[in-house]
C-alpha cells in the first residue's frame, strides 16, 4: 500500500514506528516522502490510500470544529481537502474530482452530524461521543496511531499553569511565577 510522508525529520523517523506496526497486522507500505506533502496529500485526484502526516486540531472546544472537516463528505473539496477518509463521497463527486476506485455504497455519517449539530449540553456531547464510537467501532474511516510526546519541567516557582487543549502546548498568556 502505498504511503505518503513529509521529508522533514519528524515525520521520517516516524516511519519505522508505522511500518513495524502495520507489519504485525499484515500491511505493507511502499513509501513516498515528498516535501511539503500536505498539498499532495489533500488532493483527493491524487489518490493517496495513507499518509504519515494528518493531524487536526479543533478551532473551538466544541466536537463539530473537530468532526465536520474530518468526516463530512459534503466537503470533500478538489484542493485542500481534510476528509482524508473520503468519508461520506458519492459517486458523482468521485466522478467530478477524479478520484479512482470504487465510490459506491461508502459509508457516510452526515446525517449523524447534522443531528448532533443542532443539540446542545450534555445532549450535544453525548451525541457526538456517540458518533466518534460509531466511527471507531463499525467505520473506521481512520486509526489514530501516534501522538507526540513531551515531557514539560516547570519551576518551583510557577504559581499558575494551564494547557491550551488545541495547540496542545501551555497557555502561555496563563502561566504566572513568583
Amino acid at each position: 500500500m502505498l504511503l505518503i510522508a513529509d521529508t522533514r525529520q519528524v515525520d521520517t523517523k516516524m516511519l519505522p514506528v508505522i511500518q513495524s506496526s502495520a507489519k504485525k497486522i499484515g500491511i505493507t507500505f511502499t513509501v513516498r516522502t515528498v516535501e511539503g506533502a500536505y498539498p499532495t496529500i489533500q488532493t483527493p485526484s491524487k489518490n493517496v490510500p495513507i499518509a504519515e502526516r494528518p493531524g487536526w486540531g479543533k478551532d473551538y472546544a466544541d466536537p463539530f470544529t473537530f468532526f465536520g472537516p474530518l468526516f463530512d463528505g459534503r466537503n470533500i473539496i478538489a484542493n485542500g481537502n481534510t476528509n482524508y477518509s473520503l468519508m461520506g463521497i458519492t459517486p458523482k463527486q468521485c466522478s467530478a474530482l477524479k478520484i479512482k476506485g470504487n465510490c459506491n455504497n461508502v459509508p457516510s455519517v452526515n446525517a449523524d452530524l447534522d443531528k448532533c449539530s443542532k443539540l446542545v449540553g450534555g445532549s450535544r456531547t453525548g451525541c457526538y461521543a456517540g458518533l466518534d464510537r460509531k466511527l471507531m467501532t463499525s467505520i473506521v474511516p481512520w486509526v489514530p496511531y501516534l501522538w507526540s510526546y513531551v515531557t514539560r519541567i516547570n519551576s518551583k516557582n510557577m504559581t499558575k499553569y494551564e494547557f491550551d487543549q488545541f495547540a496542545a502546548t501551555p497557555a502561555y498568556a496563563h502561566l504566572a511565577v513568583k
